[in-house]
């Protein structure tokens, strides 16, 4: 790591408080907390939603084209349910409340989109894309699971330690955040980190019910042992 944090510290994108302070911070907040996200309240619309905007815009970058796309469409479509301009059978029960809080996670997938794209876009220019790893894996895999047990979250009915254990293998935040750094300790590793990655997912693919989380494990085996990985997503 300290070889990692040299390298870095020499190219041309060194990390910064922008980092730190706007997009950093707010995603170490979501992989910390988990669903527990719920926490913080009307916060989450200020960190990690807020930061990720005005991060993305202190970088001055583009938004995602096609993602903004949809994000007007489903603001279109939300202004047209408040005013009941759709026919009358497609909105049996109307709840005005109900189209806001379905509007605010695209909102959230947007601005975090965003957000990324400035990040990892600088990231991507001087090949230091994985670093701070380790801070990511530990708080999803290791705070995330301690944080929803304390708070007496379960699945199914289920509210033991396991059960939140087992929640590794379901697409929430913290996870699809984490896997992105356990795919690149796989993919672009030889040395123990690959096992390491290889080991964790087989562990959580046998303890977690999540049937999703089992066909990743494979696509990740079939993609490393020399299937073409684009073909081999896309016929998953």
């Amino acid at each position: 790591m300290s070889n990692q944090v040299s390298a870095y510290r020499r190219n041309g994108f060194p990390l910064d408080m922008y980092d730190y302070v706007l997009f950093l911070s707010g995603i170490w907040l979501s992989c910390g907390l988990s669903i527990s996200l719920r926490l913080i309240g009307p916060g989450f619309i200020v960190t990690p939603v807020g930061f990720c905007v005005v991060y993305a815009l202190i970088r001055r970058t583009m938004p995602p084209r096609m993602l903004g796309t949809y994000l007007l469409f489903c603001i279109l479509v939300g202004v047209l349910s408040i005013f009941r301009i759709f026919p009358t059978s497609w909105q049996t029960y109307f709840f005005e409340d109900a189209i806001i809080r379905q509007l605010i996670p695209v909102v959230g997938v947007f601005a975090v989109a965003w957000g990324a794209k400035a990040y990892f876009r600088r990231r991507l220019l001087d090949g230091s894309v994985f670093i701070g790893a380790t801070t990511v894996i530990v708080l999803s895999v290791v705070v995330a699971p301690l944080v929803t047990y304390a708070q007496g979250l379960g699945y199914e009915g289920d509210y033991s330690l396991y059960a939140n254990i087992a929640e590794l293998g379901a697409f929430i935040n913290n996870m699809v955040i984490a896997f992105l750094f356990i795919s690149g300790a796989i993919f672009f590793n030889t040395d123990w980190r690959r096992y390491a990655g290889l080991a964790f997912m087989l562990t959580v693919s046998f303890m977690s019910h999540f049937v999703q989380f089992k066909l990743l494990t494979v696509i990740t085996i079939v993609a490393l042992f020399g299937f073409p990985g684009r073909k081999v997503v896309m016929g998953a």
